[in-house]
C-alpha cells in the first residue's frame, strides 16, 4: 500500500484531500495517528478488519506423529 511509505505530512494531505476514497482517509488518519503514538495497534486492528488477518496454522502432532492419548494424573496433596 502506498500510504505506508508516505510521511506524516502527505498522510495528512491525503486525509484533506476532497478526492481520496474513505478507505483511503481512514487509513491514513490511522497510520498518521498511529506513528504519533508510538503504536500500530490502530492500524492493526483496522487492516485485520479491513482485510483479514493473515492465515496461521498450527502443527497438532508431535515429532510427525499423531496425539492419539492424553493421560492426566491427579495427585492428591499428600502426594498420594
Amino acid at each position: 500500500m502506498v500510504l505506508l511509505s508516505m510521511t506524516i505530512e502527505e498522510l495528512a494531505d491525503v486525509y484533506k484531500n476532497p478526492k481520496a476514497t474513505i478507505l483511503e482517509k481512514t487509513v491514513a488518519n490511522a497510520l498518521k495517528r498511529s506513528i504519533e503514538k508510538g503504536s500500530l495497534y490502530s492500524l492493526d486492528t483496522l487492516l485485520n478488519r479491513a482485510v483479514g488477518r493473515p492465515k496461521e496454522s498450527i502443527d497438532h502432532t508431535t515429532k510427525g506423529d499423531s496425539i492419539n492419548e492424553i493421560k492426566i494424573m491427579i495427585m492428591k496433596p499428600d502426594g498420594n
